[in-house]
């Protein structure tokens, strides 16, 4: 078993370890965070790896130096300068669009590494997710990792028929689901649906687009961005609308979570 893979399965275990754990748990510890936070790391150290291993074809790259590329700490991360140096703009024809599909794909694989890094914090944060002041604040954290997530999908190849649509049904549950919240909530929630919407958005327009990335990577993708949306979804149905069993609630957000970042990881690697 290859290192990559290695990754990939703790991920995959820490994950199936993860969801029953935190269902059963429910005093916030720093057992806990450490348990809520593992899958993510994993798949964040997966996609190091596979960048590493691309690259080293290329240029000469070690792990270190993949993962400070992904978090843009690194001389060769999408957009340096030494990178835009790299990049055969003014040659023509195939080997053109073949960079330009390389930096689109790299673009990507960035925005979802830190996307992760951010959804850690967030993680770590919702532990707490009763106490107001530490579910607004990982709701910010992984507003921002939201984000990284539509930065690294782009805005080409714009639908903007589906974005109304999803846009429309966004206002929708969420009014009716905070009605009867309190006004920080019905402030702060819209906002980061308004993020995880457009990163839904920006994942179905991309299936359509030729990126570099195979068919399945993309659909990985952009169902990784709906089920992320039915992960949240079910956060905002158990704390604002309708009372569930704790246990219940937690197994059905957490095995959502991790499956939705587990097929954004996998779109871009």
């Amino acid at each position: 078993m290859t290192k990559m893979e290695e990754y990939q399965a703790v991920a995959v275990l820490s994950s199936c370890i993860a969801v029953p754990y935190l269902a059963l748990q429910r005093d916030p510890s720093a057992l806990a965070v450490l348990v809520k936070i593992l899958p993510c790391l994993f798949f964040f150290l997966h996609l190091c790896k596979k960048h590493s291993l691309e690259k080293r074809g290329k240029i000469e790259s070690s792990f270190q130096e993949a993962l400070l590329e992904l978090l843009g700490l690194g001389s060769n991360a999408p957009g340096s300068q030494k990178q835009q140096r790299s990049t055969p703009s003014k040659q023509g024809g195939g080997h053109a669009k073949k960079a330009a599909k390389e930096l689109r794909r790299d673009s990507l694989r960035t925005g979802v590494a830190r996307g992760l890094v951010f959804s850690l914090i967030g993680d770590a944060f919702l532990v707490w997710i009763d106490e107001e002041a530490m579910f607004l604040i990982g709701m910010l954290a992984f507003g921002v990792a939201q984000l990284w997530y539509i930065k690294g999908l782009g805005f080409v190849n714009v639908n903007y028929l589906r974005g109304v649509g999803l846009y429309v049904s966004l206002l929708a549950v969420t009014a009716f689901l905070l009605r009867d919240s309190p006004l920080t909530f019905r402030i702060a929630v819209p906002f980061y649906a308004l993020l995880l919407i457009t990163s839904l958005w920006r994942a179905i327009d991309r299936c359509g687009e030729d990126d570099g990335r195979s068919a399945q990577q993309r659909r990985s993708s952009a169902l990784g961005a709906a089920v992320f949306v039915a992960s949240d979804t079910c956060i905002a149905v158990t704390k604002f609308a309708v009372a569930v069993n704790p246990a219940i609630a937690s197994a059905a957000i957490h095995t959502t979570y991790y499956l939705a970042q587990a097929l954004i990881t996998l779109g871009a690697a």
